[in-house]
């Protein structure tokens, strides 16, 4: 089996970086910068594991609540793996996608999280 990271959730972009946001995250957009999960460092783990596939899925409505502090960019910005890497986005880099009322993941995730054997975590 392929390694894998899925990640359902908020996502931002400070200075071109994309950043995965825990859920008990307080603070402005600098703060998240240093308290939140580089989804760089996700794919780095994956790259290191020395699998032909390695895979990450990211379902992050990609709304930066902080945007207005700095003037950020919306969505998040585009990944590129390592040989043999696939990355996969509920939408286009740049863009938001859409969240849907009362449901915990988007549809994005809705099938894979049903689907995905369970593992421990890759980063950390």
């Amino acid at each position: 089996m392929s390694p894998y990271s899925l990640f359902a959730g908020h996502g931002m972009q400070i200075d071109g970086e994309n950043y995965l946001i825990p859920t008990d995250f307080a603070g402005s957009e600098s703060d998240g910068k240093y308290r939140s999960l580089p989804a760089s460092l996700v794919q780095d783990k994956l790259d290191k594991t020395g699998a032909q596939l390695k895979i990450v899925i990211l379902d992050a409505c990609r709304t930066n609540p902080y945007r207005s502090t700095r003037g950020g960019a919306a969505g998040l910005a585009q990944m590129q793996g390592a040989k043999g890497s696939f990355v996969a986005f509920a939408t286009a880099a740049g863009k938001v996608a859409n969240e849907i009322a009362g449901v915990s993941n988007g549809l994005f995730t809705k099938t894979p999280c049903r689907r995905a054997p369970t593992a421990g975590p890759v980063a950390g």
